[in-house]
């Protein structure tokens, strides 16, 4: 049993998809630092605790090996460089660039998909395009503004703020009838929920390259190398007809798929490096 220990919060939606990687190992998780073992997987809430590098590095020294989970962060407060063991690893969600503040040998991960889209029914396709999303800042104002006149049948809503739309179960069920799914960026980060949520509905996701903050980023190929789906610089331009007619996309599920396999074998691959396993 590889030990996974959890900082508060946890179980934070943002950790939905880590969760599911780290339990396709036999896993014994805990409620901080895991006591008595020779080491552990440290999942640390980054925004959380960028100011406590001394108290963490303290309770790491115990252990032989550490591979430590930096999530919750999308500012990018936590500097991994701060941390001091000599066998650890790490992996960073949601990395900022060109910040690089990250240790030689970091692996990165998106923000991931919600808990209730873990599973969804996406095989009745009843919706071109599906977007509900608050309408913030100016990528966000310009994505709604490129749907304006789409012909077919679409859902299009701005909400009021995070989680202030509709209840999660209609957000599901909306997902798993969408064939594209324009993703805006983030607050901070292009990457959003929304971009996992549509892959695992088994929608086409069309994200965006354009922070509200950073401005042009190279996030997505930093992350994950070549990706299937559409990244957008200008809103305005993209063919939303033309995706319509490419349906149904399935070299992006395919890739999808592999993905989160490839995750996998790192995680196995970097426990053995470490000692872990």
């Amino acid at each position: 049993m590889i030990p996974v220990g959890r900082l508060a919060p946890a179980n934070c939606w943002d950790q939905t998809l880590i969760e599911d990687i780290i339990r396709t190992l036999p896993v014994e998780e805990h409620t901080g630092y895991p006591a008595k073992v020779d080491g552990c997987i440290a999942t640390v809430p980054g925004r959380f605790w960028a100011e406590h590098y001394d108290q963490i590095n303290e309770a790491l020294a115990r252990y032989k090996w550490v591979l430590l989970l930096r999530v919750s962060d999308e500012e990018d407060w936590f500097d991994c460089r701060r941390i001091e063991h000599p066998n650890i690893k790490f992996w960073v969600q949601t990395p900022r660039f060109p910040t690089d503040q990250y240790p030689s040998g970091t692996r990165f991960l998106p923000v991931g998909f919600t808990p209730h889209t873990r599973q969804v029914d996406g095989s009745e396709k009843l919706l071109d395009v599906f977007l509900s999303a608050q309408r913030t800042h100016v990528r966000r104002v310009e994505c709604f503004a490129s749907l304006t006149n789409l012909p077919g049948n679409k859902r299009i809503e701005a909400t009021q703020g995070f989680t202030q739309g509709m209840s999660p179960g209609e957000y599901a069920k909306c997902m798993g009838l969408a064939k594209i799914v324009p993703c805006p960026s983030g607050a901070v980060s292009v990457d959003s929920f929304r971009v996992w949520e549509a892959l695992q509905a088994g929608a086409l996701p069309v994200v965006d390259t354009v922070s509200p903050v950073d401005g042009v980023s190279d996030y997505w190929v930093r992350v994950l190398g070549d990706v299937p789906f559409p990244v957008v610089i200008d809103w305005n331009a993209v063919n939303w007809a033309e995706l319509l007619e490419a349906w149904p996309h399935n070299h992006v599920q395919a890739w999808w798929h592999q993905q989160k396999r490839r995750w996998a074998k790192d995680l196995v691959a970097d426990l053995k490096e470490l000692g872990a396993i």
